[in-house]
């Protein structure tokens, strides 16, 4: 139960579910004084501008910044941000 509440507030700030944002991986690491994440696996997902999917990915709370590594795809939706 703790686990999913700490999980459910990581990904509410990194991709908040009001854009439309979604994302799947596992076997991640969750840094909470860092506030850092880094999936030590597949990760895949969709936001508004479209799909994308890397071999991993890490985020950062502080610097918000998420980045894909590995084979990173992105599928763009033309005229999907407008």
């Amino acid at each position: 139960m703790v686990c999913q509440d700490i999980r459910q507030r990581f990904f509410s700030q990194v991709y908040p579910p009001r854009i439309g944002w979604q994302l799947k991986t596992q076997d991640v690491t969750v840094d909470l004084k860092q506030r850092q994440l880094a999936s030590h696996g597949p990760a895949e997902g969709q936001m508004r501008l479209g799909q994308f999917r890397a071999n991993q990915i890490r985020a950062d709370l502080g610097t918000h910044t998420v980045v894909l590594d590995g084979g990173a795809r992105l599928k763009i939706v033309q005229g999907a941000v407008r």
